[in-house]
């Protein structure tokens, strides 16, 4: 579900990050967005370029942060709670403001 989430936001035009534990996982998340992007296009849901263009804006990474605060900058969040959560994941807004 996180991957098509990631896939939607990328083919608004955003840059996502998507964090996963399970390097399994991310072996095979770059195809599997690739596959659901391509299943769109079939559908009409989607043109051909975007659905080259989308799945470039996604990274998929299990590096828990992304600059020198050990905090991940983010405009907005879709977190599912793992299993098996050795750590807890904290999430700083990057302002005050609402967007």
């Amino acid at each position: 579900m996180g991957q098509q989430i990631a896939l939607q936001c990328a083919m608004h035009g955003y840059d996502v990050t998507v964090y996963e534990l399970s390097s399994d996982v991310l072996r095979d998340a770059t195809a599997k967005v690739r596959a659901y992007a391509e299943g769109l296009v079939d559908k009409k849901r989607l043109t051909p370029s975007t659905s080259g263009e989308a799945p470039s804006r996604i990274t998929f990474t299990s590096k828990r942060t992304n600059n020198s605060n050990n905090s991940i900058s983010t405009r907005a969040c879709s977190a599912s709670k793992p299993e098996r959560a050795s750590t807890p994941i904290q999430i700083r807004p990057t302002s005050a403001r609402a967007f």
